[in-house]
């Protein structure tokens, strides 16, 4: 009976095989295009270290001054971020802001955003904002210095001011400088 099992078992596998030879293997695919949209959320929250707005105080025509304090900008979006700035002319004087020294009825305001709150050097805060924001923010005011703000993350942004060198057509009263930080992927 061993035997009869064994021929059984011997012609199946001879015909399974020789079917297999006579049979070719076609492989079959498709593809699906898979589309998805992040919710993505840039946003900024400025926290002022003094009530109203950052206070200059009083300063000389001609003068260049350094914050005392930090203005927090945070991230309070859910991805990385750079900032851009943009600054408004001066109320109710007109000083038009100005990259370079300022002149008559102008002013110069510098930023510089930093990851420690420590105060820099005058000599380090020296880019300035303008009326027209930067279409990028990825090498402006300090942040070639250090990757994409994180989510949830203040920098300490830093100003220093350059009076105007002379009023001709403005007064000596106080000026208020309407500034605008974006928050922005590049």
């Amino acid at each position: 009976m061993n035997r009869h099992i064994k021929q059984t078992l011997g012609i199946a596998f001879m015909a399974v095989g020789l079917g297999m030879l006579g049979t070719k293997a076609y492989a079959v695919s498709d593809s699906i295009v898979v589309n998805v949209t992040p919710n993505v959320t840039y946003s900024v929250q400025i926290t002022s270290p003094m009530p109203n707005g950052y206070q200059f105080g009083s300063q000389s025509l001609s003068a260049t001054t350094l914050s005392t304090a930090s203005i927090g900008v945070k991230n309070n979006g859910n991805v990385s971020e750079f900032f851009t700035m943009s600054i408004a002319n001066s109320s109710p004087g007109s000083w038009a802001p100005q990259s370079g020294a300022p002149g008559a009825d102008q002013y110069e305001m510098q930023a510089l955003l930093t990851t420690a709150n420590s105060q820099p050097t005058t000599a380090s805060v020296s880019e300035a904002v303008t009326t027209s924001a930067p279409g990028t923010g990825a090498t402006h005011y300090g942040q070639g210095g250090f990757a994409k703000t994180p989510a949830n993350t203040t920098r300490f942004l830093w100003l220093q001011l350059t009076m105007p060198s002379d009023l001709i057509t403005s007064t000596g009263g106080a000026q208020t400088m309407l500034m605008t930080i974006n928050a922005q992927g590049s």
